[in-house]
């Protein structure tokens, strides 16, 4: 019985050594979720351009191996080389992953000599744009990022320790870019008093700048006039003058936007056109002056608001 004992300690005590080749140094398996969230693309972002970068922290997580640690990190879902280095295709057309720690980029191998170990806290995950017709939609959900330890030079890696886990990613590309006019500026200058003579009365003085647009073929471009009302009448296409109600700015004058000769109202959506191909559209903003009530007194008459174009 005593011999019977002793022999089932020492099994049990070289059993537990074979088991223990790696282990955790530092902190314990770690599975963590990444989030990209929303990502626009213009339409004329180079190649090559980081659209978004998201760092995944968590605490140190360190790895001992007897016989020194061959570490593998590799890549997941997302495992198609690009044409640019260390970036893959994602299910998204025009769209790559890269992914880094401190060590390098993935998929890499490293060796750290016997009683020796690694440990990384981070990983770096980048999209990046592949080529220049990226499309919208969502990024596979999965894995796609491992790291994994093997004991020994070349020995294969059994011993998981970092999983990263893609939960959400929306790329929305836009179908439009502005060539010009991403700042519109309507310099009417000095208008005489005496040619606003009742309510409704425009300005003989305008001025045309112009927002050129390039758009992909079938493209629907609509806009939304945003900006201040002026509290001088219940026209919704007339702008409140800047600094409106002091003593410096004038009193009975509104400023409008007009596109093809009808005045843009505020907050209400206008349809400019369907593009029918891949080329520059440009369309003519007109400003002028309108009178808002019976009688005006003279002074500066500045006015700003806000174009936001959508496309679909």
């Amino acid at each position: 019985m005593f011999k019977h004992f002793i022999l089932l300690i020492f099994i049990l005590l070289f059993s537990n050594v074979v088991n223990a080749a790696c282990s955790f140094a530092e902190g314990g398996l770690t599975q963590a979720s990444a989030s990209i969230g929303d990502v626009e693309v213009q339409r004329d972002t180079p190649v090559g351009t980081v659209l978004k970068t998201v760092t995944v922290n968590f605490p140190y997580v360190g790895v001992a191996c007897d016989d020194g640690t061959e570490g593998r990190f590799v890549v997941k879902t997302f495992t198609t080389p690009s044409a640019l280095d260390k970036v893959f295709d994602t299910n998204i057309p025009g769209i790559g992953i890269r992914q880094s720690v401190y060590y390098g980029t993935a998929p890499f191998e490293t060796y750290s000599n016997n009683s020796t170990y690694m440990r990384i806290e981070w990983v770096k995950i980048e999209l990046v744009k592949t080529g220049t017709a990226a499309v919208s939609g969502y990024l596979t959900q999965g894995p796609i990022f491992d790291w994994s330890i093997g004991d020994g030079e070349g020995a294969a890696a059994t011993f998981p320790v970092v999983r990263i886990n893609l939960v959400s990613g929306y790329i929305g590309t836009k179908a439009c870019s502005i060539q010009s006019g991403g700042t519109l500026s309507f310099p009417i200058g000095n208008v005489p008093a005496e040619q606003f003579r009742q309510i409704g009365t425009v300005s003989n003085e305008t001025v045309k700048a112009d927002l050129s647009l390039s758009c992909n073929n079938n493209t629907n471009v609509n806009v939304t006039l945003n900006g201040e009302q002026n509290p001088e009448t219940s026209d919704a296409s007339v702008l409140a003058l800047s600094g409106q109600g002091s003593e410096s700015v004038a009193k009975g004058i509104g400023v409008q936007l007009l596109y093809n000769g009808a005045p843009l109202k505020l907050n209400e959506m206008l349809k400019f056109e369907t593009t029918e191909s891949n080329a520059i559209v440009t369309y003519p903003l007109t400003a002028r002056y309108i009178q808002t009530e019976d009688k005006i007194k003279a002074g500066s008459a500045n006015a700003t608001a806000t174009l936001n174009l959508t496309y679909q």
